[in-house]
């Protein structure tokens, strides 16, 4: 990428790619004249983009947590099923 011209100079992947503004100069460099640079937000509110990528983390934990839980719960119920029917045998 920094080899093709753009600028700023990307050091850490993810997060100087995380605007976009890095990919899009790389899309203009490959095929000239494929961004139209009049529709395209140049300045970004650094806080409401951390905002959203809390919601976005939040809301990915939250699945994740009703995930566990429910492997969990259905795991001690499959357990306590087979403690019943082990011992009633």
């Amino acid at each position: 990428m920094n080899s093709l011209g753009v600028t700023p100079q990307v050091h850490r992947l993810y997060s100087d790619l995380a605007d976009g503004q890095i990919l899009l100069q790389l899309f203009d460099i490959i095929y000239p004249g494929i961004v139209d640079w009049k529709r395209v937000v140049k300045q970004f509110n650094k806080r409401r983009i951390v905002m959203e990528m809390i919601g976005l983390l939040n809301s990915v934990l939250l699945s994740f947590y009703v995930l566990l839980f429910d492997s969990l719960f259905k795991q001690l119920f499959v357990l306590k099923l087979r403690q019943r029917t082990f011992f009633h045998i």
